[in-house]
């Protein structure tokens, strides 16, 4: 056969005839997914119905929506602002009978495919492939988030000139799933620009009400405090001023946790290692006192809930703070524990459209899903900064560092 006959073969999609009602991205499933060691939110949170087809949008609510009316504004004006937004959310799919396309009419998914289907993506900017082949292999069942549901699994085949290229990209497995839709998937629209990535995988899910594996709720953070638990601190203080340094190892002892509508109250045997350095003309001292006591925390609920509710990886500005803007991120570790950020050295001012960074003045504070509260960081009166950040914790014999 002639090759170039084969080639364009190879790159014409081949569908079967059934037909059944899965998705891709099922419509306003909040979705939290493992994108390397960050934590990211992308779901379909608003669709536009035409007679014939659909355009669903990702972000256009918990992107967009909290900036109203200056969100194009900052876009255009605020490169700071720009890098920021999740490169996905400036792409939204034509959704037709099943298939996911991009404006021009490029099929990207087929979220109805059958075992022995495939398809193929011409892929631009590129030079070692030029189209991307897309097989759906199998068709069996897996437990994901705990729920058991009927799954697909699809390879990635790169290609040149229809011919398979070796490349990261090649054997990538996507799967679908009945239950939540696509569970793992590099962006289509990334992989028709030529990017090997980023690579998404589902850890969490907000369905009718149901949360599914990793959930953004108090409970999930601030809920595994128990008497017993031990703790173990690291806190430095830094005063410009007189060249001061105050470092403080802790070991804390849980005895109590007591709960109110507006703080968590955690009472602790505490001891205490504090060293004092101190430099003057040059010289450095140092002294040292081993202290014991009972130590009283007051977690703020009030704090930790903005941090919950905002999406992972990107500003709030609704807090109960005026003209405060919250600075969020969320990494997990190797063992996927999840540790959110969030920094309020950031206003907004919806006037006149602006986001700007307060000079010296912040707080910041960290949420650990193992942990629960796990530091905080700030300048104390412009003339230092405090770190106060968890070393370990051990709980019923397990550590965690």
């Amino acid at each position: 056969m002639n090759t170039h006959l084969l080639s364009i073969f190879l790159l014409l999609p081949f569908f079967s005839t059934a037909q059944n009602n899965w998705d891709a991205f099922p419509q306003n499933q909040k979705t939290w997914w493992k994108s390397g060691d960050t934590l990211q939110l992308y779901y379909n949170d608003s669709t536009e119905v035409l007679p014939n087809f659909e355009r669903r949008y990702f972000g256009m609510h918990y992107i967009a929506g909290p900036y109203g009316e200056c969100f194009l504004d900052l876009v255009a004006n605020d490169q700071a602002f720009q890098d920021r937004i999740p490169e996905t959310f400036f792409q939204h799919y034509i959704v037709e009978n099943a298939q996911w396309k991009n404006e021009d009419n490029q099929l990207l998914f087929q979220a109805d495919a059958q075992p022995g289907d495939f398809w193929s993506i011409t892929v631009s900017n590129n030079a070692t492939y030029d189209a991307i082949k897309i097989t759906c292999d199998v068709q069996d069942t897996m437990s994901i988030l705990g729920v058991t549901t009927a799954t697909r699994h699809f390879t990635i085949h790169p290609l040149l000139v229809g011919q398979p290229v070796n490349n990261t990209l090649s054997g990538f497995e996507i799967i679908q799933t009945e239950a939540f839709g696509l569970t793992k998937f590099i962006p289509f629209h990334a992989l028709a620009s030529g990017k090997i990535g980023p690579m998404y995988e589902i850890l969490g899910v907000e369905q009718n009400g149901n949360v599914f594996g990793i959930p953004m709720t108090e409970d999930f953070f601030l809920g595994h405090y128990s008497p017993g638990d031990v703790y173990k601190w690291h806190d430095y203080t830094e005063n410009y001023f007189d060249d001061t340094k105050v470092e403080r190892w802790i070991l804390d002892t849980l005895t109590a946790v007591n709960l109110n509508i507006n703080y968590i109250e955690l009472i602790s045997d505490r001891e205490e290692l504090k060293i004092i350095r101190k430099t003057i003309n040059g010289i450095t001292t140092s002294d040292s006192a081993s202290i014991h006591s009972v130590y009283a925390r007051y977690v703020n609920r009030q704090y930790m809930q903005t941090i919950l509710n905002a999406t992972p990886n990107w500003y709030s500005p609704e807090v109960p703070f005026v003209n405060t803007t919250w600075d969020l991120s969320g990494v997990l570790d190797t063992m996927n524990n999840l540790t959110l950020m969030g920094s309020n050295s950031y206003y907004f001012s919806p006037d006149v459209c602006m986001l700007g960074q307060i000079t010296d003045q912040f707080d910041l504070y960290s949420l650990h899903s193992f942990c629960g509260y796990s530091g905080h960081s700030f300048p104390a009166l412009l003339a230092g900064d405090m770190k106060y950040y968890w070393v370990a914790k051990t709980t019923k014999g397990l550590l965690v560092m």
